[in-house]
This record gives structure tokens, C-alpha cells and sequence, in this order.
């Protein structure tokens, strides 16, 4: 478990890690778990999680899942910096679109290039 809190009791079977700075920080949270022997980890979460793990360049695939739903305004899906020119832009080495009983799902590699 990660927090940006100190964690009062312990909980059995549960390793507590505190976060440095109190703050999210992606490449720390993926270090500890690669020190305590994980080597691939399935992130699922909302905009700001997946938009912290993007900026920080540390997702290698992505799944985006479209249901024909409105559940009011919310959040922006991802939210990134602005970049000046379109071939700048975070793109996919591959994708492939599925639908599933009448949602679509997106399956993308994530291609992390550096700007021109």
C-alpha cells in the first residue's frame, strides 16, 4: 500500500510504503515494487493516475474502455501538457479496437519518441 501519509496500524500480509515528499511519484512507487520482486504491474485507475504514469513516461500499453453512457460532466480522460505541433504528440507504436457488447475497447502500445 502506497500513501502519502504515515500509516497507523499494519495490516497482516499488507508491506505500507510512505511516499516521499507526500506526493505521487510514479518511478518511486514502480521501484519499490520492482525491489520487492514485481516486474510487471497492471495500473487501473482515473485521469490523474494514468495521467501521472503518461507524463512520466512509464506506461508501455494502454486500454481505454468507451460505454454508451453519460455519468455527467466529470474529469477530462487524460489530461497532458499541450504540445506545439501534432507530430510532438504522445502516439502508439500499434492499437487495435474491440467492440464488446455495444461498448469499444482500445488496446494501444504507447510509442514515447523524442520531440523533433
Amino acid at each position: 500500500m502506497f500513501s502519502e501519509h504515515a500509516v497507523g496500524e499494519s495490516i497482516p500480509g499488507v508491506q505500507s510504503f510512505l511516499l516521499p515528499g507526500g506526493e505521487t511519484n510514479c518511478s518511486f512507487i514502480l521501484n519499490q515494487l520492482f525491489q520487492i520482486g514485481m516486474h510487471s504491474v497492471w495500473v487501473e485507475g482515473g485521469a490523474g493516475t494514468m495521467s501521472r504514469f503518461l507524463q512520466e513516461g512509464l506506461l508501455d500499453s494502454i486500454q481505454l474502455h468507451f460505454a454508451p453512457i453519460l455519468l455527467c460532466s466529470g474529469l477530462s480522460g487524460i489530461q497532458l501538457d499541450p504540445v506545439p505541433r501534432i507530430p510532438d504528440a504522445l502516439g502508439f507504436v500499434s492499437s487495435s479496437y474491440f467492440l464488446l457488447d455495444g461498448e469499444m475497447l482500445f488496446c494501444g502500445e504507447v510509442n514515447y519518441k523524442s520531440p523533433a
